[in-house]
């Protein structure tokens, strides 16, 4: 049971086990842990080692003998009534001796365990020092109490037995010491709480004027989560959606003493939410200067050996983070200082001082107010058991991902050409280094009764195996789940253990690799197969013998899992530049059965600052666009020489990008393209040079991808985007069971499966354009499906008059040369005004 502190009546109640390992968190609940099916082996080996104990112990000792022996400690502590249950692994009666017992089962190797001292487990010895003090209570005398520690290692089944003895007047002082620090941590908590409340008033919008329709975003805002709905909010980009939704949601959330969570897709995406923040709290004056926000990554980014065993025992950078004086210390100076901390900053700092970065940025979002960070900090695990409602206000940027992000989430999947490769890297190491690998291959050696039946080689039988297997589904769907599945699934999870375990006895840090890769795989493929559910099916991606192929889960619809998870959130906010229809995507989020908060608005900025353009006489569609290559560079060639400047072209796809790109270096200025696969860096780079570059430059990248969302490019940063096509995904089986679906359950597959998530993309990346008041710019949408129906009904309403034939353009230089003729003489007549005022003086 969960340890609860009450602060007003003095009480703290809960198990000893729970009391233990809560204090020595400095009561910050939750963490890290290990993944999913490894985690059930670990309990369950866990299980096994306890039921051998006891079984061993029955036969020997009899009715002596008392398993799971329930004990109360009722203690006055420091002025706090603590109440403590506890269950006693073992209890045995000899000779007027009550011997007192626990067992646990450790990760550590048995060579290594052979050589550990008592103190490296003081959690567990302090356990039993409790257990003896509720045996005191109860009555026994403290002379016939004998404490013994058993560890058993599960790599190799090293049993190691430590005599504990009892100490009661330290234990007591300990006792006193954990009570003050936990009832610290909850006076602290409070005050923060407190501080929140109090400053909620505050919280200012940092600008002197709202831009239209600003006002009204931020209303329905206010209204969803005053009235515990959630928000589903559209609104074109430029509207200012980040402050918009920052502010009430600050507001809200301070005000009932709990922070926000800010969530976006991608990186890109978290800088701008950081620098929002830092204005809001330097608008909001001295009482806005304790404010803390952080941003987190992903786990594995800030995992520095790697292997994500998020273990005491197998990793380093866990076993110094145990202690907790360092990171109290660490978060401490930042909670002093305020203000926003990113990840790097945590990472460097965790490294340095040998802690876990990722518990060290759980440690400070548990306490600030601003937590920013990747979807998958609250829909990471769409399978696992939610809890509800939850406490704090979740804002989803560019929520219209999401959908997809889920979907990914419960499409699991095995290539096979990983398990090729996973099998040739290890038989290599066998080869290469066979004593240094022995421990590896044998998946916890010759006499290890834990991790698996098998003996030296198995880590290689078993891809092996998982290859006949994966072959096998790959010629039938249905041979996906089931039969061997299960059995390969727990043999991967212990194989990943023993990996990490493998690197900690040579004292590596190895960062993962495509066996790493493949054993997760298979078991994240059979924790989905597990679920039974219509929206589930097993399935092969990809053609059987191309390098592609890949066997696995593919989700038809993730709507019922995101809805369990708004529900248990409670405040959520999701918006979008690309929310139509409304309804659609209420649906696909699994919002429309718990009334949300629905809001539209139209642009915040003049029609005339913005001209559109549908370019018919081209053909974008597969079959048929390498003939027209060379007419989208004329086009792109000739409206950009109306108005020399800096524009984008945005591509559905890296071989089309890639196709036309030699026909674009005629281009009149520097001509940048984004690469496939390339890091965040090297996005970096490239987008700083194409900001820093003074003069005509042409930014070529991908409907979609990180260059097509969540930048902003200002002013003269960007003065036009050419959209190539509608970015459709790309037609695949898994694409059409999600299109037969979707046509079976409600007669529009198209749409749901290729329509809308392509023309998302295309309006997210015309948003980079128009991104103030101030900004003139054109949207050329290049191709002949943009002036026909079913997409020309997808383009958004504020971009035409009457319909969408309104901006089909023959000759769309005449009207790009007539919009910039009329945006020059709009600038020139208000500079002339802006002359006179300053001439003559106000009125």
């Amino acid at each position: 049971m969960p340890v609860l502190i009450d602060l007003d009546h003095q009480r703290l109640r809960g198990s000893i086990t729970d009391f233990v390992a809560e204090a020595r968190s400095r009561g910050r609940t939750g963490g890290g842990s290990l993944p999913g099916a490894v985690a059930r082996l670990r309990a369950q080996l866990g299980q096994r080692v306890h039921a051998a104990y006891r079984r061993a112990a029955e036969r020997e000792y009899g009715s002596a003998f008392t398993a799971e022996l329930a004990v109360q400690l009722r203690r006055d502590v420091a002025g706090v009534a603590v109440h403590l249950d506890g269950r006693v692994d073992g209890v045995r009666r000899t000779a007027g001796v009550l011997w007192v017992e626990e067992v646990k089962s450790v990760s550590l190797p048995g060579v290594e365990l052979r050589r550990a001292e008592l103190g490296q487990f003081g959690r567990y010895r302090l356990q039993l020092r409790l257990y003896a003090l509720a045996l005191i209570d109860a009555g026994h005398e403290p002379a016939a109490l004998r404490l013994r520690l058993i560890l058993v290692s599960l790599g190799d089944g090293t049993r190691r037995e430590f005599p504990v003895d009892i100490d009661p007047d330290g234990t007591m002082r300990r006792l006193a010491g954990m009570v003050r620090a936990l009832f610290s941590a909850a006076q602290r908590k409070r005050r923060r709480s407190a501080m929140r409340r109090g400053s909620a008033d505050a919280v200012a919008f940092p600008f002197a004027e709202l831009r239209a329709h600003q006002g009204a975003f931020m209303a329905a805002v206010r209204r969803g989560l005053v009235e515990g709905r959630p928000v589903l909010a559209m609104a074109p980009t430029g509207l200012g959606k980040t402050i918009a939704a920052l502010v009430p949601a600050l507001r809200d959330a301070l005000s009932r003493g709990r922070a926000v969570e800010f969530l976006t897709a991608k990186r890109t995406q978290r800088a701008p939410v950081a620098r929002a923040f830092e204005r809001v709290r330097q608008a909001s004056g001295d009482q806005g200067r304790p404010w803390l926000a952080v941003t987190l990554r992903a786990k594995a980014d800030m995992c520095p050996p790697g292997h994500l065993v998020c273990d005491a025992e197998v990793c380093p950078y866990l076993e110094g983070h145990a202690s907790r004086r360092e990171p109290a210390a660490a978060v401490a100076a930042w909670v002093e200082r305020g203000g926003h901390i990113d990840a790097a900053e945590i990472y460097r700092v965790g490294v340095a001082r040998r802690l876990c970065p990722f518990e060290l940025a759980l440690d400070l979002a548990a306490i600030a107010e601003l937590v920013i960070a990747d979807f998958n900090h609250r829909y990471g695990e769409l399978l696992a058991p939610t809890s509800g409602p939850g406490e704090a206000v979740v804002v989803v940027d560019e929520a219209h991902n999401l959908g997809e992000r889920a979907r990914q989430q419960l499409s699991p999947r095995v290539r096979l050409l990983d398990v090729k490769l996973a099998q040739t890297r290890a038989r290599m190491r066998a080869a290469a280094a066979p004593s240094r690998y022995a421990a590896q291959l044998g998946l916890g050696g010759p006499d290890s009764p834990f991790l698996t039946d098998c003996r030296r080689g198995a880590l290689v039988r078993l891809l092996e195996e998982l290859a006949v297997w994966a072959e096998a589904a790959a010629g039938g769907a249905a041979s996906v789940v089931g039969g061997p599945l299960p059995d390969l699934a727990r043999r991967s999870a212990a194989a990943l253990l023993e990996l990490a375990w493998s690197a900690r006895r040579r004292g590596t840090s190895p960062r993962p690799d495509v066996v790493h890769e493949v054993l997760r795989a298979v078991v994240r493929v059979a924790e989905v197969a597990e679920v039974a559910a219509g929206q589930l099916e097993p399935h092969v991606y990809g053609a059987v013998q191309g390098t592609d192929c890949a066997v696995g889960m593919v989700c038809l619809d993730p709507a019922p899992w995101l809805r369990a998870r708004h529900r248990a959130l409670h405040r959520v906010v999701a918006m979008s530049a690309t929310f139509f229809p409304l309804p659609h995507h209420a649906r696909a989020l699994g919002l429309d059965a718990l009334d949300p908060v629905r809001i539209e608005t139209p642009s915040p900025f003049p029609d005339a600052h913005r001209q559109v353009v549908v370019v018919p006489g081209i053909d974008t569609t597969y079959r048929r666009r390498a003939a027209h290559h060379h007419g989208i560079a004329e086009v792109v060639g000739s409206v950009a020489a109306v108005r020399p400047g800096k524009y984008a072209a945005f591509f559905s796809s890296f071989a089309f990008l890639g196709a036309v790109l030699p026909h674009l270096q005629r281009f009149p200025g520097l001509v940048l393209s984004q690469a496939a696969l390339a890091p965040l860096a090297e996005r970096q780079r490239l987008i700083a040079a194409f900001r820093e570059h003074d003069g005509p430059a042409l930014l070529v990248a991908v409907t979609g991808g990180a260059l097509a969302e969540g930048l902003d490019f200002p002013g003269e940063e960007l003065v036009g985007a050419f959209i190539v096509g509608p970015a459709l995904p790309p037609v695949d089986a898994e694409r059409e069971r999600i299109s037969a679906y979707f046509q079976r359950r409600s007669g529009d597959g198209f749409a749901q499966a290729y329509l809308r998530p392509g023309m998302q993309r295309v309006v997210q990346a015309a948003g980079r354009v128009i991104r103030s008041d101030h900004d003139r710019g054109i949207i050329v949408l290049i191709g002949q499906r943009f002036a026909r129906e079913p997409y020309a009904r997808c383009l958004p309403r504020d971009w035409y008059d009457r319909s969408p034939q309104d901006i089909v353009a023959s000759d769309p230089v005449a009207v790009i040369r007539r919009f910039w003729a009329r945006s020059h003489r709009i600038e020139a007549d208000a500079h002339g005004f802006a002359t006179n005022a300053r001439r003559f003086g106000p009125t």
